[in-house]
């Protein structure tokens, strides 16, 4: 009887855990990239702060002065849901250590980006791209299949994907390293000096380049200098050769450590277990 009951618990908490992670981590359409970043080089060009890649060759990201120099803009698959009339933006200005918030929220088709709460552009698209649960995230690396320059430079304090619109009242709300009122589908606070992705979904990660956790940020080198974080059961073939230079035992302590912690937290996690007593 009492076999049955712990079966029986087993499943139902096997259940429970499979529902939240569908709910939690679903397909986005409707959603909002959010970065607090200090641009190391202002005349840098077309490098990421922040990119959702799905792996066929689409993404959308907070790309730098990669259409109009030294301005922040929508970066997509060929330009797809990027506005490429940019003269109406602002120049960058900030210090090599000052941190600016950029958002980037995409609402149907309709995407607005924010610079530190204040509307910096605003524009429709033709149609909005969907992301699967497995899609992949980039620091530095603008996208999974670039080829050559143009790798972001610059300090990365806090970034996160939430799987909703945010309005510009919630941006400005948002506080770097801290929690926030609505939950994000993806968060990385670097203020610990550890690169693990906070909700769980992104366990997995690699490193390539001039990369390292400083003074509670992300430091992004420039030249080939990215981070990729990816859940765990994604094949790992897409990485190519722009991260050989990168010695493996990083990232594999890494990822171990940061599933080490999802587990820890855990809810369904049993404090202790039955085990054969040994002779």
């Amino acid at each position: 009887m009492i076999r049955i009951l712990l079966l029986a618990a087993f499943s139902m908490n096997l259940a429970c855990l499979a529902f939240s992670e569908e709910k939690a981590w679903a397909q986005l359409t409707d959603k909002t990239l959010v970065v607090w970043t200090a641009p190391a080089d202002l005349d840098q060009t077309g490098g990421s702060a922040l990119t959702i890649d799905d792996r066929l060759s689409h993404f959308d990201a907070i790309v730098f002065g990669e259409l109009s120099p030294r301005k922040w803009m929508a970066g997509s698959d060929f330009f797809a849901r990027t506005q490429k009339q940019q003269e109406e933006y602002g120049v960058e200005a900030a210090q090599p250590d000052e941190y600016v918030q950029i958002g980037i929220v995409y609402e149907g088709k309709s995407v607005t980006i924010y610079r530190s709460g204040a509307v910096y552009a605003a524009y429709e698209i033709d149609r909005p791209q969907t992301f699967p649960p497995d899609s992949v995230i980039l620091f530095g690396k603008r996208h999974l299949d670039m080829q050559g320059a143009g790798f972001y430079q610059g300090k990365i304090a806090d970034a996160r994907i939430y799987d909703t619109a945010l309005t510009c009242d919630q941006l400005r709300a948002l506080k770097p390293n801290e929690p926030s009122a609505v939950s994000p589908w993806a968060w990385w606070s670097f203020a610990d000096g550890d690169i693990q992705e906070k909700t769980g979904h992104y366990n997995e990660v690699k490193l390539a380049g001039d990369i390292q956790v400083r003074d509670g940020a992300l430091v992004l080198g420039g030249d080939n200098a990215a981070m990729i974080a990816y859940p765990s059961g994604v094949e790992t073939d897409f990485a190519g050769d722009w991260m050989k230079d990168r010695p493996a035992p990083a990232s594999v302590i890494t990822s171990a450590r940061a599933f080490r912690n999802h587990l820890l937290a855990d809810p369904y996690r049993p404090d202790y277990h039955f085990c054969v007593p040994e002779d």
